[in-house]
């Protein structure tokens, strides 16, 4: 019965998209995976041979194998068997960098079909040929009578090789059981082969003008076969007879394979389709224009895409190589896990009844999770994604809740997204990691996106989706890290090595507006804070992993020039009037000046000198500059730079500023910098940046209007040790200043949309030392330790909150296009930042040297600005 109860519960299964592999440049022909090494062999029309690496999804080798199409590929020991029309048949050593031995050099039968037949008594390769015949080839005596070759024109004799029989057509196809070998030919026959005596035994004839036999496959019991009008007939093994028709695809059935319950057929209509073996009924299909998972329907689009090669290693995956050269890997999963159902999304936004919660599977993978994740369209920008948003924030209290956390959600402030704060453990013997997410994501306009955004999709192994590296990705990193530890103590939680606490907004991409209130009416949560970590930036190249100890402040202001009531003809009224466009011109011109020095009176004055001397400022504007002897939070700036320069080594850091110029179609910098200069400039230097010049035209004809608002956004990048404040004081009344003496009598307003403190953490203390060497055991080298041109504003608020210490510890690529199109993680980068994550949560405690320190202090001193 539990064994009846069991395959039940297989039969409910369904496959989804896993991921997609690019790179081929003709059709994909043949796969063969090796599973104990996770490496994926696909080859294509055009005879090359890509090796794919299943951990990560790059293709990690290229092989020229063959001058045409490769019809055959089987893995045989540690040989890579590929057998093409080029007559050839060659073994490439896997163990010896893919060295090729010349099996076969010019078979002058030729080559249209192979399969490989082993056992423990024989192997055998079989070749179907152009002439009709089936030739037979011990593979252990072609290995033996091999010799090795790059030169793809080497023509050897056909030794050992035995012609079985004949169709009347090219021999399209082969399939084996243990005992007996079947072909498919041109003729519309199957026959069957004893493999002990090489004889044949029977013809399965349809008795129907079905085509060519394309594809075969059996099980235990069936034998199916593929035709070339879309039927497929399935015959008893033991009786020969036709028990089955289906009437599968409208094309070609050019692919087969079995599974233990299921049937999968794929065609050149473009369907990959999935039937029920126990009836034979299509329980779900793929066509290539949109593969989505759906019941079994008809569907009489045309497709102009195909899969042309289908392989199941082991029953859960299923491997399809497609006309448009690429792979797509199909993972096998119970239906209900697939999504969450609308009833599962119901969202109660009482923060009072925290037991409504989404039913979320406890055994989901990090990438499946995060599939879910970034469905909820968390924009919470958009007031009419508000419903979206909470529904978010319920999955991820949920989450919280199901992996043992004490979780709750907080108003940050009325009509705004809740934020999320959950804690494992309170143990005040032990270190306490607080954790700094959102959930909420940016817009994300159709127009630009290869990928729908709302739908995780993985691509050469990448992650594509809104919020996959900004920041819903990140979170669940940290959240998986913890509960491995978790698995490891064995849900005991005394044995964790720290406390953790999460806390996840979902206004940080709207302002966060109220989250300062949020978390100060929920202070006592983060009692004992020793560190705060954030996730929240990306290293500066591809390769080498960073630490981030530095980001730049920002102000954000917005200027609106208005003048005449309404809009006005340039013909008419153009002259005498002063315009609001040209007024606003004007002031924005005051504020910076062609080497990129700002002109605002005093803005440099609380820059430290040497800073100063790398921005191009004039004499004039640093007359006033403090003589590095401010302090702040108790430690001078001037150790502050020493340290800096301790740790900046732009040498260590993965870049090109050649590769940069020429990627950006950047023509000229505005001055001569070397490779330390250009960094100092974009990380430790203030900016000053117009966004937009526009007007508020009320036609949709602007070549003739004079309008009579215009408007201009400009943004201010803030350095130690500026004052966030008093720059937008300055700013505000050099502005009004400058436009006071154009006497135009237009009206200028200035307003600041958005500002935020810069923050410089402390690179030289146990944290960052313990993040560093945490990074070092997981990707087998040492971060750079960088600093960011952008800004994160809520760093340094809360590093003051919590009097703790902040980090920033990265995960995704220079490449992952946060805020943009096609935004990305790399899957590797998802699962050792995981692994990053728990090796410093593991680390920490290890890092206070004595039993006196052992038990970090609730009080301490934050050694950073």
């Amino acid at each position: 019965m539990e064994h009846s109860k069991e395959k039940g519960d297989l039969r409910k299964r369904v496959f989804q998209v896993e991921h997609t592999l690019t790179g081929h440049t003709d059709v994909v022909l043949e796969i063969v995976l090796n599973r104990s090494e996770n490496l994926l062999f696909s080859a294509s029309q055009d005879g090359t041979i890509r090796v794919w690496n299943l951990l990560t999804y790059e293709c990690i080798n290229v092989i020229q194998g063959h001058q045409r199409s490769i019809v055959g590929l089987y893995l045989f020991g540690d040989y890579l068997i590929s057998a093409s029309r080029d007559r050839k048949v060659k073994a490439w050593n896997t163990r010896d960098n893919f060295s090729c031995q010349i099996l076969i050099g010019g078979n002058k039968h030729g080559i249209c079909s192979a399969h490989l037949f082993s056992s423990t008594q024989k192997s055998l390769l079989f070749l179907g040929c152009q002439d009709t015949s089936i030739m037979c080839f011990d593979i252990e005596k072609l290995l033996q009578n091999s010799h090795s070759s790059s030169d793809n024109n080497v023509t050897t004799s056909n030794s050992g090789g035995t012609i079985i029989g004949y169709h009347n057509g090219y021999v399209y196809c082969f399939t084996s059981s243990p005992s007996h070998l079947f072909s498919g030919g041109g003729d519309g026959i199957i026959k069957i082969w004893e493999l002990s005596s090489l004889e044949e035994k029977a013809n399965l004839d349809t008795g129907k003008q079905a085509g060519a036999v394309l594809s075969l496959a059996t099980d235990a019991h069936y034998l199916y076969s593929g035709f070339q009008d879309g039927v497929i007939f399935v015959f008893d093994l033991q009786t020969n007879y036709l028990v089955r028709t289906l009437n599968a695809h409208e094309k070609d059935v050019v692919s087969i394979s079995t599974s233990t319950l299921e049937l999968f057929s794929c065609s050149t209509d473009g369907y990959l389709k999935i039937w029920d073996k126990q009836n034979l009924n299509c329980k779900q299909f793929f066509e290539r224009s949109n593969l989505q998972w759906n019941s079994c329907k008809e569907n009489e689009a045309e497709k102009d895409q195909a899969c042309l090669v289908m392989r199941i290693y082991p029953s859960e995956k299923v491997y399809c190589g497609y006309s448009d050269y690429s792979i797509k890997i199909f993972s096998a999963i119970k239906q209900q896990d697939l999504s969450l159902s609308d009833e599962q999304k119901i969202i109660d936004w009482d923060l009072a009844t925290p037991t409504v919660q989404s039913r979320i599977p406890l055994d989901l993978s990090l990438i499946d999770t995060l599939r879910l994740f970034v469905s909820f369209r968390t924009v919470s920008s958009d007031p009419s994604l508000k419903n979206e948003c909470w529904k978010g924030a319920r999955f991820l209290h949920s989450l919280f809740v199901q992996y043992g956390f004490e979780t709750k959600m907080v108003e940050s402030k009325a009509g705004k997204n809740p934020i999320i704060l959950s804690r494992l453990g309170r143990d005040s013997h032990k270190p306490t990691v607080c954790i700094y997410g959102h959930y909420d994501v940016v817009e994300a306009p159709s127009a630009g996106w290869n990928y729908p955004p709302f739908e995780l999709t993985s691509v050469d192994g990448y992650l594509y989706g809104r919020g996959a590296t900004d920041d819903k990705g990140p979170i669940l990193a940290a959240l998986y890290a913890m509960k491995e530890l978790v698995d490891e103590c064995e849900g005991e939680l005394t044995d964790l090595p720290i406390n953790l606490i999460f806390m996840v907004e979902g206004e940080e991409e709207n302002g966060s507006e109220g989250f300062q209130d949020g978390i100060s009416r929920n202070i006592d949560w983060f009692a004992h804070t020793d560190v705060l970590l954030i996730s929240n930036t990306n290293w500066i190249g591809m390769n080498k992993p960073c630490l981030t100890y530095g980001l730049r402040g920002v102000v954000r202001m917005e200027l609106e020039v208005e003048g005449p009531a309404r809009d006005l003809h340039s013909g008419w009224h153009g002259g005498p009037i002063f315009e609001p466009m040209i007024d606003l011109v004007h002031t924005l011109s005051s504020l910076i000046d062609s080497y990129g020095t700002i002109t605002i009176p005093g803005f440099y004055d609380k820059v430290a000198r040497e800073n100063n001397s790398e921005t191009g400022a004039s004499e004039q504007s640093m007359e006033n500059a403090d003589q590095n002897k401010s302090k702040e939070d108790g430690k001078e700036i001037s150790k502050v730079d020493a340290e800096d320069q301790k740790y900046f080594n732009p040498e260590n850091l993965e870049f090109d500023m050649k590769e940069y110029q020429n990627e950006l179609n950047i023509q000229s910098f505005r001055k001569d910098y070397n490779y330390a200069d250009f960094f100092k400039q974009r990380w430790k230097q203030p900016s000053l940046s117009v966004h937009h010049v526009g007007s508020a035209v009320s036609t949709g004809h602007t070549s003739s209007v004079i309008p009579n608002k215009a408007i201009g956004k400009i943004s201010i990048r803030t350095v130690p040790n500026q004052d966030i404040e008093e720059i937008i004081q300055i700013t505000t009344d050099h502005l009004h200043s400058v436009f006071e003496k154009l006497k135009s009598g237009n009206k200028l307003r200035v307003k600041v949309t958005n500002s935020g403190d810069w923050w410089l953490g402390d690179p030289s203390n146990r944290y960052f030392q313990v993040a560093s060497k945490s990074i070092e055991t997981v990707w087998g080298m040492k971060p750079s330790f960088i600093r960011e041109g952008g800004s994160i504003p809520l760093t340094r608020l809360l590093s003051k909150m919590l009097n703790a210490p902040a980090i920033h510890l990265p995960l995704g690529q220079s490449s992952d296009n946060a805020h943009l199109s096609n935004e990305r993680i790399k899957i590797v980068n998802l699962m050792k930042g995981k692994d990053v994550l728990k090796c410093f949560f593991s680390s920490i405690p290890k890092s206070f040297s004595s039993p006196s320190s052992a038990s970090p202090s609730p009080s301490h001193t934050v050694n950073e600005l």
